[in-house]
């Protein structure tokens, strides 16, 4: 069976639930929250862990998908598209085609940092991104360095930085 309510002709929670006998019901999924194309961009499981999705090219694609962590807490960008993935904002003319690790495009720093607010504090949160080898890249202060792969003239890093609500 699945429930659900609306709120302006659009879904706001769905759940699934599992027929126990004796009429009794078992949630099996809860939907939390849907896009405004109606993708589910976080739903969490009995007895498990929440998952996200980032969907783009207007709602059409799943872009990232991310285990443990809420849709508030989530950012990704390919910069392929002028969706700021969860980030505030990614100035678009900053986009460049002319040297990039990945896709099409990649993000010229000069256009200013990449931010991704609404951070719990207490917890500790996976940044990872590409960069030109020498090039300077400032995540945060606390950030600590998970692991570094070098690829041709590009770094690929992941950081645990924690601490911080930005």
């Amino acid at each position: 069976a699945v429930s659900s309510s609306f709120f302006a002709n659009r879904p706001v929670e769905w759940s699934l639930l599992q027929s126990q006998g004796n009429n009794f019901f078992q949630q099996l999924v809860k939907i939390d929250q849907t896009d405004r194309f109606g993708n589910i961009i976080q739903q969490t499981r009995q007895n498990d862990m929440t998952q996200s999705w980032l969907w783009d090219y207007n709602g059409t694609l799943p872009v990232a998908q991310v285990l443990n962590a809420p849709i508030a807490e989530v950012a990704y960008s390919s910069f392929e598209s002028e969706a700021t993935g969860n980030f505030s904002s990614i100035p678009f003319g900053f986009r460049i085609s002319s040297d990039c690790r990945t896709g099409r495009y990649s993000y010229e720093l000069s256009g200013g940092a990449l931010v991704k607010s609404g951070l719990n504090s207490s917890k500790t949160y996976i940044v990872s991104f590409w960069s030109k080898t020498g090039a300077t890249v400032s995540v945060n202060k606390l950030a600590t360095v998970a692991s570094e792969i070098n690829v041709k003239d590009w770094k690929y890093t992941e950081l645990q930085v924690s601490g911080v609500s930005t």
